[in-house]
């Protein structure tokens, strides 16, 4: 698959009911080596192919509530996972209740998967749930009728990289420049002490990605996605369903607008499109763009990249 080392490939953007043009909410979170499946509603594998996405080195999947246009595909792909031949344990968060009801479903379908499956259970409140060594997530519970949750993947802070302006004034050998590197003071030739300060460029920041599923606009929403690059927020409904989205656990694009606003996002992307708007995603544009400009509503197929923030290196690497 094209594009950077931090994309979020839409697989589907649509509500309950599929349409032509959008099925059930479904993203694939791609990060250099790693990818994530959030939710997996009918027809996920076929999205997932036409994303050119290889879909049995799948690192996780995260399904956000037992609602079926989130979990409906999964039981069909954990079953096409073992037939690719897969045999690497796969980990799948989910909320209480997602592993009973898989191993009944994969027990009535007289499914044999030839790799463990490692269900872990959404914690009450917001909880680290995964780590690498320049990756992590996080879950977050939000407002619905069911019980549901929300992610944040967020890039481990790199290792600052060495001014070379400033080097080539000093003379250091390569276990000085990699003391400086971990912060550590180092000895020039001439004995001079070198703090790391004076010779390091500012850390680069890191990238983040907000995904919250089904919800209501909820403070919880707000904190989990404070100062995200990107963040994908249920946008069922145009603003003069308010009162239907409120009855149905959902959001509105002026709402999503709002929570994004408050939470100082990158860019929102609105999901969860409800069928009614079949060519009209402009209208959800429009209104939520009026509160939030940096606002786009997804597509599926779409791949919505997060580009490096800042591109210094230096030939010093340890």
């Amino acid at each position: 698959m094209e594009g950077g080392d931090f994309k979020v490939v839409v697989l589907g953007s649509g509500a309950a009911v599929p349409t032509l043009d959008r099925g059930t909410t479904s993203l694939c979170v791609v990060y250099r080596q790693y990818s994530f499946l959030l939710d997996a509603g009918e027809g996920v594998q076929i999205a997932l192919r036409k994303a050119k996405i290889r879909f049995h080195g799948l690192t996780g999947v995260c399904i956000s509530h037992m609602h079926g246009d989130h979990v409906l595909g999964l039981p069909g792909l954990l079953s096409s996972l073992s037939m690719l031949g897969r045999t690497r344990a796969l980990d799948v968060w989910g909320p209480p209740g997602l592993e009973a009801w898989l191993q009944a479903t994969l027990a009535a379908t007289r499914t044999h998967l030839g790799y463990p499956l490692l269900v872990h259970v959404w914690t009450e409140g917001a909880a680290a749930c995964w780590s690498s060594a320049n990756l992590t997530f996080s879950s977050f519970p939000v407002r619905h009728r069911v019980p549901c949750w929300g992610v944040r993947f967020d890039e481990v802070p790199r290792q600052r990289k060495l001014n070379k302006a400033v080097l080539s004034q000093l003379t250091l050998d390569i276990e000085a420049l990699r003391d400086l590197k971990a912060g550590r003071t180092a000895t020039a030739a001439d004995g001079t002490p070198v703090d790391p300060e004076a010779v390091l460029l500012p850390a680069v920041a890191t990238r983040s990605f907000v995904y919250t599923a089904d919800t209501l606009p909820c403070d919880a929403v707000v904190q989990a996605a404070r100062g995200a690059d990107l963040l994908f927020h249920d946008a069922t409904f145009a603003e003069g369903m308010r009162k239907r989205a409120k009855e149905t656990g959902h959001s509105t694009g002026v709402q999503a607008a709002e929570v994004a606003r408050e939470a100082g996002v990158g860019r929102l992307v609105l999901g969860h499109i409800s069928a009614r708007y079949a060519g009209r995603a402009s209208e959800l544009i429009a209104e939520a763009s009026a509160v939030f400009p940096a606002t786009e509503v997804a597509v599926d197929g779409g791949i919505l990249e997060l580009p490096p923030r800042g591109n210094e290196v230096d030939k010093f690497s340890t």
